[in-house]
C-alpha cells in the first residue's frame, strides 16, 4: 500500500515494493489512494516517490494523468522524485517531463517545491 506523508506543505506519496509490481491491486490501491487526494484541499503540492517503481506501463500513467488532471483543475501541482533510468525514459519519451517536473532525490525536490510554492 502506498504510503501517505506530509511534509512542509507538501504531501509526499510513497509507493512501496508492491506498487512497484504494478500488478492489478496495488495499482487499485495507489488509484483510490490518489482520487482521495485529489480531493483533499491540504494536498496542494504532491510529490510522488518512486524509489521503489522500476517499470511504468500505460496502465500506471493513466492513473497518474488522471490524478494530475483532477489536481490542477483545482490548483495543485505534481512532481516526481527518485525515478530509475527506465522510467525516467518512459517519462521523457511520453513528453510528461514537460508537465511534471521530475528530481533526482527527495530532499532536491522538497527543496525546489518549498522554493515555487506560492
Amino acid at each position: 500500500m502506498p504510503r501517505r506523508i506530509d511534509q512542509d506543505g507538501v504531501t509526499i506519496i510513497e509507493l512501496d515494493r508492491q506498487c512497484a509490481a504494478l500488478d492489478g491491486k496495488s495499482l487499485e490501491a495507489l488509484d483510490q489512494m490518489l482520487i482521495e487526494l485529489a480531493s483533499d484541499e491540504a494536498a496542494r503540492t504532491v510529490l510522488l516517490d518512486a524509489t521503489c517503481t522500476q517499470f511504468m506501463d500505460s496502465n500506471f500513467l493513466e492513473v497518474l494523468i488522471r490524478f494530475w488532471k483532477r489536481l490542477s483543475q483545482r490548483g495543485g501541482r505534481l512532481a516526481l522524485c527518485c525515478v530509475s533510468p527506465e522510467c525516467k525514459e518512459v517519462i521523457r519519451v511520453t513528453r510528461l517531463d514537460t508537465i511534471w517536473p521530475v528530481y533526482a532525490s527527495r530532499e532536491e525536490a522538497l527543496q525546489a517545491l518549498k522554493a515555487d510554492s506560492p
